[in-house]
């Protein structure tokens, strides 16, 4: 293992895991961009929910009424012992060993932040059924959904255009580190939009706020350090509440829209080039407007654009040209 600062190697398990830490660490950092005017919503959203908390009321109960409510009991607190991850570093194969970047890291939670996470998540999905949420275009963690299943509708909606004699473009989107990316106050701000009860937004927001990780080689933890975005990994929890992150994502009645968590495809459909090209041009900055306020950044390395067509009844309506997709990459289409 060597340090990528000075190319000086580690000698000791203590320095492997401290230079393997500093490499994790840049990933919990929050995207160093966005609007000042959603910034500022957000902020406002926050202190406005804290301010104005509900006041507890205190009656006489009996014994058997205690005992019922420990069972129905909505924690809003966090204890700190709950918000530490060990981090083991795994070497992804074919990898240069001596360089951080080769290893994956996985994330370990304590029992108990594993246990309190499954209480948290069966309050969060009472109202997020009741709201709505994912939004149906949504496949990722949900309940007799499958990549297959997304798969599936994406190769159907291809299929009957081709048997319509329309074209269909389909844009491939990634986002980068998107669970360790997470703007965990925008993700707050939208539990309140969506006006989920006031003790599962507290014990989220407390959950979410002074994070910390640690990377262990073998028998050694390095020391530890801040996570300052993105969702716990290692969990139940965190893969759900993304889902809600990502719900208002623009949509467009002339665009499809198939998303499993943050993996997205866009699809437009048409007999003529510029039905196709005016639809993806008319949805395009609104996706990209959306990704900067909520501070969310694609890998533009991994975008990709397909055309699915009926090259007998198509090809010769069609003509190629360039359009410019959010990260600044051009696609030929």
């Amino acid at each position: 293992m060597k340090n990528p600062l000075n190319n000086v190697p580690a000698h000791t398990e203590k320095e492997k895991a401290e230079i393997i830490a500093n490499h994790i660490e840049t990933q919990f950092k929050l995207n160093n961009f966005g609007t000042a005017s959603t910034e500022n919503t957000v902020s406002k959203s926050i202190e406005k929910f804290f301010t104005h908390s509900p006041t507890p009321t205190y009656e006489k109960v009996k014994a058997s009424k205690i005992a019922d409510y420990l069972k129905k009991i909505k924690i809003k607190k966090a204890p700190g012992c709950w918000k530490t991850a060990r981090i083991l570093p795994i070497l992804k194969p074919g990898k240069d060993p001596t360089q951080p970047i080769s290893y994956r890291p996985i994330s370990l939670l304590l029992t108990l932040s594993k246990l309190s996470e499954k209480i948290i998540l069966n309050r969060y999905v009472k109202h997020a059924n009741k709201v709505r949420i994912p939004i149906p275009q949504q496949f990722g963690f949900t309940p007799q959904l499958s990549t297959t299943h997304q798969l599936l509708r994406v190769t159907e909606h291809i299929l009957e255009g081709i048997f319509a004699n329309l074209a269909t473009a389909t844009v491939f989107l990634d986002i980068a580190k998107a669970f360790g990316k997470v703007w965990t106050q925008g993700l707050i701000h939208k539990l309140i939009a969506y006006k989920f009860p006031h003790y599962v937004i507290s014990i989220i927001h407390s959950y979410l706020q002074d994070r910390q990780f640690v990377v262990k080689v073998k028998n050694t933890d390095s020391s530890p350090r801040n996570i300052h975005a993105g969702v716990p990994q290692g969990g139940i929890l965190a893969p759900i509440i993304f889902l809600c992150f990502m719900n208002d994502i623009p949509q467009q009645k002339d665009i499809t829209l198939s998303l499993y968590a943050d993996d997205t495809a866009i699809l437009a459909q048409g007999k003529k080039f510029s039905t196709i090209s005016n639809s993806l041009s008319n949805y395009i900055p609104k996706l990209e407007s959306w990704l900067k306020r909520w501070k969310i950044q694609l890998n533009v390395e991994k975008q990709k654009l397909l055309f699915f067509l009926n090259i007998l009844s198509t090809a010769q309506r069609l003509k190629y040209t360039t359009l410019q997709f959010p990260g600044k990459k051009k696609l030929n289409i």
